[in-house]
């Protein structure tokens, strides 16, 4: 399904329903609703890479972060950085 025009709410209800961790480029909007979605959902986590970030550094950070991490370890990470954020 594209995802692309959704609302954030529901791009967090399908990557939930589907026990994925999202990854979006919405460093704006993206990091609030997905706290205020985990206050009341279960939610794998989120990686937020910027959009100005080059694809092969973003696949190469994602990578390190899926070695490195389960998903019970992503709660919002900000790639390149590999900065964890809780809540």
């Amino acid at each position: 399904m594209p995802l692309e025009g959704l609302d954030d709410q529901t791009v967090l209800d399908l990557a939930a329903r589907d026990q994925r961790v999202l990854i979006s480029h919405d460093v704006s909007t993206m990091p609030d609703h997905f706290r205020q979605y985990a206050r009341r959902n279960i939610s794998p986590g989120l990686i937020l890479v910027p959009q100005e970030l080059g694809i092969g550094k973003a696949i190469e950070n994602i990578l390190v972060i899926c070695e490195a991490c389960s998903p019970d370890d992503i709660e919002i990470c900000l790639v390149p950085g590999l900065v964890m954020y809780g809540f």
